[in-house]
Formats: structure tokens, sequence, C-alpha cells
């Protein structure tokens, strides 16, 4: 293909990914979904797109994630509280 044709497909691609693109705060992610895409010119974008973001988020936290930490974290300030308080007791 001459360089021409390249640069309208690369250039209908990353306006393709631009237009699905919603985390306006991570250009730097969207630069490498637009890379992952044209790795993968062809599948459609939007499928490429949640391959993208699947093998990126395998490791995210989910809402089940944080409230476990949250309870946990709070149960570990409990066991501290009633050591201080069994400590304060104990020396008073």
């Amino acid at each position: 293909m001459s360089n021409e044709v390249n640069d309208i497909i690369i250039d209908n691609l990353r306006d393709n990914v631009h237009e699905l693109w919603v985390l306006d705060s991570r250009p730097d992610l969207e630069a490498d979904c637009l890379d992952y895409c044209y790795e993968n010119i062809h599948t459609p974008v939007p499928t490429a797109m949640i391959e993208f973001l699947s093998q990126h988020c395998s490791q995210a936290m989910s809402t089940q994630d944080y409230e476990f930490a949250r309870d946990e974290h709070n149960k570990n300030l409990v066991v501290k509280l009633q050591k201080l308080s069994k400590e304060m007791k104990d020396n008073a």
C-alpha cells in the first residue's frame, strides 16, 4: 500500500478510536489502544478496543475488592484500638 493509503487508514482508525474513547483523562492509554487497533486492523474497532481494555484491566480492582479491603482495614483498626484501650487500662 502507498503511504497515502496508509495515512488515510491511520486517520480513519484514529477518528474511530477517538470517537469511542471515553477516558478523557487518559490520552496516553488512547494512543496505546490506537496502536493495538492498528496491529489488529482486521478486527472491528469496537472489538479491538474491548480486547485492548480487557487486557489492561485484568488487574483492576472491582467494587467488591474495594469493599473487602475496606472491611479488612476496619477490622484491623478495631483490633488495634482494642489493644490500645487494654494497654491504657493496664497502665492506669
